[in-house]
């Protein structure tokens, strides 16, 4: 998959997910609940392929934030 290809797909899915949270508000639901059923139907998509990402690109996107904000918590003089 291009980079391109990547993005443009990426962007689909966060549309996807603004999609089902506006529908699970309509409907009354939980949001993981209408989530989880939209991460079913897509998993049954034929013509998607599948998906691989670079892991140090996911491990950017899901590494904690707690080691970031450390410095700003404690006196230089600490």
């Amino acid at each position: 998959m291009s980079p391109v290809a990547a993005f443009e797909f990426t962007l689909l899915l966060l549309v996807a997910v603004l999609g089902l949270e506006l529908l699970a508000n309509v409907l009354r639901l939980p949001p993981a609940a209408a989530l989880i059923a939209g991460g079913i139907v897509l998993a049954f998509v034929p013509g998607f392929s599948t998906v691989s990402l670079d892991p140090e690109l996911v491990l950017a996107y899901f590494r904690d934030g707690n080691g970031a904000s450390d410095g700003l918590r404690h006196a230089p003089g600490e």
